[in-house]
């Protein structure tokens, strides 16, 4: 009788089981909401339940079984959350509201909010982690490609602190009040990432508008955003180390660039035609070529 009835049981069902894995982080998330709200109880359970209803409307979940992955999902859904409502609250820029603006010519811009957009990048980094990398239309309207593959390189704490200290104009004293961080800590993590992307940054915008950028764009397609980026970070680390002047260290490492990649294009069309296919050998063979010739033309400056 017994082994008839357990034939009979209904497997488990994963719904339910996911489900009660979120339940079970509800004290760790109410707790981290009152945090946030500095101790506004009724606040941080509207918040709580709200992300629940977020997460269960989600499309691509992490499993019931990876509890940290869920976890760290759960709260950056509930600090979405809070920025949302901390935005409707307090008066914020204009650059944070959701506004559209139409112009003469008719086109409409859309200024997506804080919470949006770090929703946005934290979404393509997992994706980019796993192979995928559609671009959502709301990090496509606020920022170049070569700026969302730095921000998506960046720790988590950090690319909230540039993203809402750079595009939502918030002091970073107010970041600390936000994140329950001290302020020598967030001032250190944005002072770490204007020191040293800041050259290689102004020096792709820079490249960007050259006739020698796009031809290798045009040749590589989306791989040459990374490529390129490895580039610059390797003559920013590597040449003109005596140049203090930031200005002048970008000036020179753009002229060196555009110098490789004027040289080194035929060469780059040929091997590619011969590979007959952009394949990952293909990609590491022109990168070594190219950081061969940084090294060459660097060297004989």
């Amino acid at each position: 009788m017994n082994d008839e009835s357990a034939s009979h049981e209904q497997p488990e069902d994963p719904d339910a089981k996911w489900i009660q894995a979120i339940l079970e982080l509800g004290p760790e998330l109410r707790e981290y909401a009152l945090r946030l709200t500095n101790g506004d109880y009724p606040l941080a359970c509207d918040l709580v339940q709200t992300t629940y209803e977020r997460a269960l409307r989600a499309k691509n979940k992490p499993p019931a079984d990876a509890k940290n992955q869920l976890r760290a999902w759960l709260k950056r859904i509930l600090k979405n959350e809070f920025l949302r409502h901390r935005k409707k609250q307090n008066p914020v820029t204009e650059r944070e509201e959701i506004t559209s603006h139409t112009s003469e010519e008719g086109q409409t811009t859309i200024h997506p909010s804080a919470s949006d957009i770090i929703e946005a990048l934290h979404a393509l980094k997992e994706n980019c982690e796993k192979g995928r990398k559609r671009l959502p239309y709301v990090l496509s309207s606020a920022f170049d490609d070569e700026i969302l593959y730095v921000l998506c390189r960046l720790d988590e704490l950090t690319l909230d602190i540039v993203v809402l200290h750079i595009y939502c104009d918030i002091p970073l004293k107010e970041i600390s009040d936000i994140y329950k961080k001290n302020y020598d800590t967030i001032k250190s993590k944005y002072y770490r990432f204007h020191q040293y992307w800041w050259v290689p940054i102004r020096v792709i915008k820079r490249l960007r508008s050259t006739d020698e950028y796009r031809q290798m764009h045009r040749l590589l397609h989306q791989h040459w955003v990374g490529m390129c980026y490895t580039l610059v970070e390797f003559a920013h680390n590597n040449c003109y180390k005596d140049i203090s002047n930031r200005f002048e260290r970008a000036d020179l490492i753009y002229h060196l660039l555009q110098d490789v990649l004027h040289r080194g294009y035929r060469d780059i069309y040929r091997f590619k035609k011969r590979w007959y296919r952009t394949s990952g050998d293909l990609l590491q063979y022109i990168l070594d070529y190219l950081i061969q010739l940084i090294i060459r033309l660097c060297g004989n400056r």
